[in-house]
């Protein structure tokens, strides 16, 4: 009889598990909006030789013929600029004239103008180029690595369009991205440093005492997808700073001097949970996958909202979760902001299709592409942005 009762009871916990597996899986469906309800047309880019869907590092941009889409493309090694009305190929600036650049490989860029382009090296910003539109080199800035670094031989700048390097008044803005495991240890180190300055008049760097991680990441331990500092800027005037595992968005001027702090909450965030003391950086995956977190914030000039991300906590199969990239398999939210930080909207989108971080603002709205590693039409082609007005349905949530 004993032997009978285990087996029911591993049968009960058999069904169990597949019950909260397929309610999870069923969740995930059930959240995701019907967004084609905010969805107005498409653009696509078709893809030459030399180039692949991994539009990782883009900038869009004002011109004088119009809107244009800007992406350093690692594979070639080139700056391309793309027609945002029709995802036409228009110019491309060749990185890799070994003549010309030396052995530069760019970890980003940033357009201000087309005469002032900034190219940005792997691991420091000494070598920083800047460059017009016809690729021309205008000045090379020698920027040595400050001796109050947290690394004394690399400088860390993710400069990315979540927390992208701009240029404002002859200085360079960037985040300082962590090296050290955010598990070990005593946790994140209250006094890290998280911002630079690049005075490019007195080419020097400033690391900045002023912008820390706020009080409640001090001596906690999280991965290192949630330690970093997200970050917006808005007309040159202030900062928006966001983190992925705290509701509230603080607002700095360019001095660092803070302005206000504003929540922005999704519904699917239960706030900031610790993950055990020496996790190993290769199971860091588990906690990325299944607890939600805040990814980009990006301000849309024309119609005056901002939109926050959100990655939806789901189910983690570890037979199935086993890539560092299985994140882009959950389903994301867009919190719909007015001017003020008041909440309007929450849409779901579905997961394995879109990169939200590689997300533009236009003027017809913001461009989610379909480049997605998972999804399951990805062309070799030609890559897909959707865009979306959420304006058109605003839901008022208070």
């Amino acid at each position: 009889m004993r032997f009978i009762k285990i087996d029911i009871w591993h049968g009960v916990i058999f069904l169990f598990s597949m019950y909260n597996v397929s309610c999870n899986e069923k969740g995930q469906k059930d959240n995701v909006n019907n967004v084609e309800e905010y969805l107005t047309s498409s653009l696509t880019i078709p893809l030459d030789s030399i180039s692949n869907f991994e539009f990782n590092f883009i900038q869009s941009i004002n011109s004088d013929d119009g809107e244009e889409l800007v992406n350093l493309n690692k594979i070639a090694n080139t700056l391309d600029f793309y027609k945002v009305e029709n995802g036409e190929l228009i110019s491309r600036i060749f990185l890799n004239d070994d003549e010309k650049f030396g052995r530069f490989t760019p970890q980003g860029f940033y357009y201000h103008n087309e005469d002032s382009i900034f190219i940005f090296p792997q691991m420091t910003l000494n070598g920083t180029l800047l460059l017009d539109k016809n690729g021309e080199i205008q000045k090379k800035y020698l920027l040595p690595i400050p001796e109050d670094s947290n690394h004394p031989l690399a400088l860390n700048h993710p400069s990315v369009p979540s927390s992208p390097t701009i240029y404002h008044e002859n200085k360079l803005y960037a985040a300082i991205g962590s090296l050290k495991s955010s598990s070990h240890g005593n946790g994140i180190d209250p006094n890290t440093k998280i911002y630079l300055v690049a005075d490019l008049l007195n080419n020097e760097i400033i690391i900045n005492n002023t912008l820390k991680y706020p009080k409640s990441y001090h001596n906690r331990y999280t991965t290192n997808h949630h330690i970093t500092l997200l970050r917006e800027y808005v007309k040159n005037e202030f900062i928006i700073s966001s983190y992925p595992l705290l509701d509230s968005l603080y607002i700095h001027d360019m001095d660092f001097n803070l302005l206000s702090t504003k929540v922005a909450k999704s519904k699917f965030f239960e706030g900031f949970k610790e993950i055990p003391k020496n996790t190993p950086v290769e199971n860091y995956t588990k906690y990325i996958v299944s607890e939600s977190s805040y990814g980009r914030l990006i301000y849309d000039p024309y119609k005056k909202l901002y939109y926050r991300f959100v990655l939806i906590g789901r189910f983690f199969d570890e037979n199935e979760d086993s890539e560092s990239i299985s994140s882009r398999k959950n389903n994301f939210s867009v919190l719909v902001l007015n001017k003020d930080f008041e909440l309007l909207n929450e849409i779901v989108f579905p997961g394995s299709t879109y990169s939200n971080y590689s997300a533009f603002v236009g003027k017809k709205g913001l461009y989610l592409p379909k480049i997605n590693s998972y999804y399951k039409n990805l062309s070799e082609d030609y890559i897909t942005y959707d865009i979306f007005d959420f304006e058109k349905k605003i839901v008022y949530q208070f």
